[in-house]
């Protein structure tokens, strides 16, 4: 019963007790179904990385299909890792744009061979003093191939933990 204190002040204490039966069988359950799932992450990751990797591929700008076929997928423990190995696929993903003023060309003498795509015969030219700036705007495929994939990923992560639980007879 309540516990009603006199003085300057008055208060009311409640307690309350619970018991709960079942609680170590609902323990021991949930320590179950945490090892079951975690049995179930490289497959897991093996499916997301298949399915990224997939989408990086149809996203990539290709001229060779260097870039395309260095992309990849790599598991270390509970991650899974989507890159490339290629020198220029940063590039590629973020863009180039170097400050025109650290490119600076001294002059030099240079000797041509074509003009306006037709061989000609060798001529020396001076090419004057410039500035010169790189710019390659940013053509990203392996954010993108994340994002565009969430759906999936979450429906790969759900159904595992789905099948997870039928194996320690929650579901």
């Amino acid at each position: 019963p309540p516990l009603l204190q006199d003085g300057p002040d008055m208060s009311l204490a409640v307690a309350i007790e619970a018991h709960c039966p079942n609680l170590l069988r609902m323990m021991g359950q949930v320590t179950e179904l945490d090892r079951a799932f975690r049995r179930r992450i490289p497959s897991m990751l093996d499916r997301i990385g298949a399915a990224l990797v997939s989408k990086a591929e149809d996203l990539v700008p290709v001229s060779t299909g260097a870039l395309r076929s260095s992309i990849y997928w790599r598991t270390l423990g509970r991650m899974g890792y989507l890159g490339t190995s290629s020198e220029y696929g940063a590039a590629v993903e973020f863009g180039i744009q170097k400050d025109a003023s650290r490119q600076f060309v001294k002059a030099h003498p240079r000797m041509i061979t074509q003009a306006f795509g037709r061989r000609i015969f060798p001529k020396q030219v001076s090419v004057i003093p410039h500035a010169r700036s790189v710019f390659m705007p940013p053509q990203p495929y392996l954010m993108p191939a994340y994002f565009k994939n969430l759906g999936p990923i979450f429906g790969i992560i759900n159904a595992e933990a789905e099948e997870a639980k039928k194996e320690v007879g929650l579901g």
